[in-house]
């Protein structure tokens, strides 16, 4: 099942989205483990894996999209997006049924700029994914990310254009070795020639070698 929704109003350059899609897999393919036991099996100790039939496995997914003027004539506008995900999924280990939920919630908000020499883009984002098993409940996971990030460009006379993008990535929750911040700074300066048909353009990436 799917829902869409959209408005745009025109006047006010207003944008809004909503979208919803929901599925659900009736007599679902499952794999089945057990151990083989019986000592007079030939592969006695080994793993036996199967597929059967199972209920209860569904997923769904959900975006909400919003531009919104702040200034007029779109000096300054607000772009914010909302998107969750889930998925319910069911397999047989040595006899239990096994009952594996995933979930994500990611959101993003950024402030953008239009004026006429300067253009200036401020956000956050986050995002938070979390795993479980009925079985297994040690084996379950839950992490966050966050992704705050700022880019500035500045049209100088004679057509030279200074430029300096920041992005933060900082992972929590995750195993040793992954829970990883660091910090991306990008910058450019160019001058265009020939009637804007040409560009001179020299950039540095990654100036704090993260």
């Amino acid at each position: 099942m799917s829902v869409r929704y959209n408005n745009f109003a025109f006047a006010k350059m207003r944008f809004f989205a909503v979208f919803l899609n929901l599925t659900q897999t009736f007599n679902a393919f499952a794999s089945s483990q057990s151990v083989i036991t019986d000592p007079t099996d030939i592969n006695y100790g080994k793993v036996a894996s199967t597929y059967i039939n199972v209920d209860g496995n569904y997923s769904g997914n959900a975006n909400i999209v919003l531009g919104q003027p702040i200034l007029p004539e779109n000096k300054l506008n607000l772009n914010a997006t909302l998107a969750a995900n889930f998925s319910r999924g069911a397999n047989i280990t040595s006899g239990v049924e096994n009952i594996t939920n995933n979930w994500s919630i990611n959101n993003n908000y950024r402030f953008v700029t239009n004026f006429d020499k300067l253009d200036l883009t401020a956000g956050i984002g986050g995002t938070i994914t979390r795993a479980t098993y009925s079985a297994t409940p040690n084996s379950n996971t839950q992490f966050f990310t966050l992704n705050p990030s700022f880019d500035i460009s500045y049209l100088f006379p004679g057509n030279i254009r200074l430029a300096i993008d920041l992005d933060y990535l900082k992972n929590t929750g995750r195993g040793e070795g992954y829970n990883t911040n660091f910090t991306l700074v990008n910058s450019y300066i160019s001058r265009q020639f020939f009637k804007n048909r040409g560009t001179f353009k020299i950039a540095v990436n990654d100036a704090f070698n993260q």
